[in-house]
């Protein structure tokens, strides 16, 4: 799908304005994929998309090229000739006005026309300009044909991801941007150093093993953590691990899809609630993740730009069909780990109601700078400290332990800096048969194309 950013570069690539309109492929991992061509309400929203829901990398454009190829056919029972125009009437056909078309096979061979345009279409005739002579006897075929401009990118091949969008850019990054351009800024990876803050400040436990150990696709819980059995209600485990293999865990998207590094939370690590007269989360108790000495400085970003945390939500047992009535989380940027220190709240309320977690447990929530609760004091050139309290309420209103909430990327995405000859020029959620997300594993050599059609 060409944006209407993409028509703007376009057009200014044709008359020598700008350099480029499709130098890199963007990759990313937020919508859920389709099952069916877009409607026009999607197409409509998709051409006004200027980035990703969730961008995980970049590619440089490495091949360019052009393919034409079948788009449909349908076998012509009958023809007739007015004024210029031959209707040709068809079975069951998918051609649109507009479409290019050849017609085969005809007796009298009068009526076989090649690359003609369709002027009138119906889902059994269509018409098109020519001023043979003649009548229909029998037979025939028709075809219509596209063709697609078709870029190709190499794909990262260390590690894994799961595509559910992809995007075309004019660049690597916006040069107007600087060093305050759209970036991923934590992974939550083992690597990052995230520590859990309970009675005491300890290390994440790392668990590889799989987390079920038992045929009904339970998550434990309890893992030897130094040769010694522990209660764990965060740990750092892989988005590939056999827990999510489980068909009920698929159908409802709790797979994390940001490299292969997650920090899964038991759903009563925190409790944190909702307050509806205030709009706003209230942490009650409980512990917390947090990472230290960071150094983050949006001061010179946009109020405007966003953050974007992805994260999923998984049950317990992977059969279970029983939803959370609410999920609560805050992102906590703040000045020390104090509990009384200055700072920033990222915070995501979602209910069952409005969120549908019987098909969806993947989300991705965006806020904008100027959205995040900010004590008087808070600066962001003094973040020192990210902080992490979750929770998972059932239908009684309890924080459950039934329920993971699953951490997978933070992301700043800048969408106040305009730069006329940069921007997204194309964008597709994938499909697929079975609304799948598209797997690139880990230490595989892949390639991906994005194509767009052209005509006159």
């Amino acid at each position: 799908m060409i944006t209407n950013k993409g028509q703007q570069l376009i057009t200014k690539y044709m008359i020598g304005q700008a350099p480029s309109y499709a130098s890199h492929i963007a990759v990313g991992c937020g919508p859920m994929p389709y099952t069916a061509s877009p409607n026009q309400t999607e197409i409509a929203a998709q051409r006004l998309k200027q980035n990703l829901d969730f961008e995980m990398f970049r590619v440089p454009v490495t091949s360019k090229g052009y393919v034409t190829e079948e788009s449909g056919s349908a076998s012509i029972v009958g023809a007739a000739i007015l004024n210029g125009v031959v209707r040709y009437d068809t079975t069951q056909n998918s051609f649109l006005t507009g479409d290019r078309v050849t017609v085969s096979g005809v007796s009298p061979s009068q009526f076989n026309i090649s690359d003609a345009i369709i002027i009138d279409s119906s889902p059994t005739s269509f018409s098109i300009s020519n001023q043979i002579t003649g009548s229909y006897v029998s037979g025939g075929i028709a075809k219509t044909y596209y063709t697609d401009i078709v870029l190709t990118a190499e794909l990262p091949t260390e590690e894994r991801y799961e595509i559910t969008e992809v995007g075309l850019f004019s660049a690597q990054s916006n040069p107007d941007a600087g060093s305050f351009d759209s970036k991923t800024i934590y992974s939550f990876s083992q690597n990052e150093n995230w520590q859990y803050h309970g009675t005491n400040i300890e290390p994440i436990p790392v668990i590889y093993s799989p987390l079920d150990t038992n045929s009904a696709n339970v998550l434990e819980g309890t893992y030897l953590v130094n040769g010694v059995a522990k209660d764990c209600k965060a740990i750092h485990t892989n988005a590939d691990n056999t827990l999510f293999s489980n068909e009920s865990r698929i159908r409802r998207y709790e797979t994390c899809r940001y490299l292969n590094n997650i920090i899964a939370i038991r759903g009563n690590m925190s409790d944190v609630s909702y307050n509806a007269n205030t709009g706003r989360l209230v942490y009650n108790s409980g512990d917390h993740i947090h990472l230290n000495n960071v150094k983050l400085n949006f001061d010179k970003n946009s109020p405007s730009d966003e953050l974007r945390l992805a994260f999923s939500i998984i049950n317990k047992r992977g059969g279970e069909i029983e939803n959370p009535a609410e999920v609560n989380i805050i992102v906590e940027f703040a000045l020390s780990d104090s509990a009384s220190s200055e700072s920033a709240k990222f915070e995501v309320h979602l209910t069952d109601a409005q969120a549908g977690f019987t098909n969806n447990r993947y989300f991705v929530i965006s806020r904008k700078i100027s959205e995040l609760f900010t004590t008087s004091g808070f600066s962001w050139n003094q973040v020192t400290s990210i902080k992490v309290s979750s929770s998972a309420r059932d239908s009684a209103g309890n924080v459950s332990d039934l329920f993971y909430i699953c951490l997978d990327a933070l992301r700043i995405e800048n969408i106040s800096t305009i730069n006329p000859l940069y921007g997204m020029s194309g964008y597709s959620v994938v499909r697929t048969d079975n609304g799948a997300t598209i797997k690139k594993l880990e230490n595989t050599t892949n390639h991906i194309e994005f194509r767009f059609g052209i005509d006159i």
